[in-house]
């Protein structure tokens, strides 16, 4: 299999892998998450996610324990490397992993005696995944815990915070390291980006030791991600906490000289020779070159996009474009015109795709999307059906405390004063249990407005069309079915119906507020 010819999304090419699982304490369902391509960590876009039911053996099957449950899944692909990961609960057992197009994988989770191991034509490539990400957690539990301090800390002013420090310093177990914003501490960061084998060491004799085992360009795929990982680390460190001190610490020509020096090893990182085929795959990459551009673009005092594109054409630059904007768009007072003006200079799938689902999800004016829901008799209900009115659409689910309490204390008191104005109020619940939203109703809702649920592919499709991260969430909908305003900006409850009021375009009303 050619995995560094160039490729097209289009075709798909699925995996398939079969796993045995001993789940002793029933520590919850076994779900499965993939995605062809990666652009974000914290974003659901393009991601498929999958709960599975593992089934007991047959005995002729070979699965002779009565404890092992067996399952087998698809992973869709392109014709490219994807990810996959797989969790119990909100526990990971594999996250992120490098999967390979048409391959079949074999996966063992004992979690009864802790242990995880691959098998099938590849298990190396998996194998040495797992090891490494290992490894890297185990050097940060053997490491000292670092605690970065600002010159002006207080915190080791303090007598018994001093002893305390001094005391655990001759305990065996873990220990505090205090790192200052000093000369010396960005010195040893330049340090890492010049010899990044110093760290990683155990980690590239493991890569050295599998290089045999399985196909060159595989293990290329995992040594770009290792290295950019490494140096991913090294930049978001000294763009967050050491770039002060070139102003603070130094001269003008000190400052000057360490610029131009860190301007020279962030372009000169030793290790990332790959083909863009790779390079279009890799977690780490991507991750390292937001960082990296971004650094590079603040010591030559230019834009982001001026530096990259510097650096990058074609659809690498796409990628880089839309992982920076997932990960920095929320940052930007203008979001509008950024988006455009790096939609202007795209021309690749999927990450244009990507960058048009956060202006979806970030610019008002858009219809809402087409939906389709249930209501308490378990009738559909299209989002159609919100045109007519101006709306406010309250989403939750009926676990969350967070939004009973912002439902009881500001979003239904600002309707109840408000409702004469003409607009309506639905609660949307995102539970996947129809029976726990309708008997939590009168906790997280209330029966006197719209209350509907949405589920299942339905829900993915609008969780992942509006990036929607955490609950409550509120949209404004104004008569004709469009977004005015993703939020309701405020800091009591007079300036949120204030807001509201605003965004949906309604007259003020005398009305007093009840008590929350």
């Amino acid at each position: 299999m050619n995995l560094t010819s160039s490729s097209n999304l289009a075709s798909p090419s699925p995996a398939l892998i079969y796993g045995e699982i001993i789940n002793p304490d029933s520590l919850g369902p076994l779900v499965l998450s993939s995605s062809p391509y990666f652009v974000d960590a914290n974003s659901q876009f393009g991601q498929s996610i999958q709960e599975i039911n593992p089934i007991p053996g047959e005995f002729f099957d070979g699965v002779l324990n009565k404890a092992v449950r067996k399952f087998k899944v698809q992973v869709d692909l392109s014709d490219r490397l994807g990810y996959f990961s797989l969790h119990i609960g909100y526990r990971a057992l594999l996250e992120n992993f490098l999967i390979i197009p048409g391959d079949s994988l074999k996966v063992n989770l004992d979690l009864q005696n802790f242990q995880i191991s691959f098998a099938g034509t590849n298990a190396a490539f998996y194998e040495l995944q797992y090891l490494l990400a290992r490894e890297a957690d185990r050097q940060v539990f053997d490491a000292p815990r670092q605690l970065i301090l600002s010159p002006s800390s207080a915190i080791l002013t303090k007598e018994e915070n001093v002893a305390k420090w001094e005391f655990f310093k001759t305990q065996f177990g873990s220990q505090l390291k205090v790192v200052s914003g000093t000369k010396e501490s960005l010195q040893n960061q330049i340090r890492q980006l010049a010899f990044p084998q110093e760290t990683l060491s155990t980690r590239l004799e493991y890569l050295d030791f599998f290089k045999g085992k399985m196909d060159s360009g595989l293990w290329d795929y995992i040594r770009l991600d290792l290295m950019s990982k490494h140096y991913r680390g090294v930049t978001a460190s000294i763009r967050n906490f050491s770039l002060d001190l070139l102003e603070k610490e130094y001269s003008e020509a000190e400052s000057d000289s360490i610029t131009e020096k860190l301007i020279w090893e962030l372009e000169n990182l030793k290790g990332l020779e790959s083909s863009d085929q790779v390079k279009l795959v890799s977690q780490g990459f991507l991750g390292m070159e937001i960082e990296r551009q971004t650094l590079l673009a603040v010591l030559k005092k230019i834009s982001f996009l001026t530096q990259l594109e510097s650096q990058y054409t074609g659809e690498l630059a796409d990628r880089i474009k839309a992982g920076f904007l997932s990960r920095f768009l929320n940052q930007y007072p203008n979001p509008e015109d950024i988006l455009s003006t790096y939609l202007n200079g795209m021309s690749h799938e999927p990450w244009m795709a990507r960058v048009e689902s956060l202006k979806r999800s970030t610019i008002p004016g858009d219809p809402f999307l087409e939906l389709t829901m249930r209501n308490l008799n378990g009738d559909q209900v299209n989002s159609s059906s919100f045109k007519g009115k101006p709306t406010l659409l309250y989403v939750y689910f009926s676990t969350c405390s967070h939004s009973a309490d912002y439902f009881d204390k500001y979003l239904f008191p600002i309707y109840q004063a408000t409702r004469d104005l003409g607009y309506q109020m639905i609660a949307l619940s995102v539970d996947e249990d129809q029976d726990l939203w309708k008997s939590r109703l009168d906790k997280f809702s209330d029966p006197s407005i719209t209350n509907l649920n949405i589920s299942g592919f339905q829900k993915k499709a609008f969780v992942q069309g509006y990036e929607i991260f955490g609950f409550p969430k509120v949209f404004l909908l104004d008569a004709s079915g469009r977004i005015a305003a993703f939020k309701i900006e405020g800091s009591d409850l007079a300036s949120l119906k204030a807001n509201v009021l605003d965004k949906l375009d309604l007259k003020s009303s005398n009305q007093s507020f009840p008590n929350p």
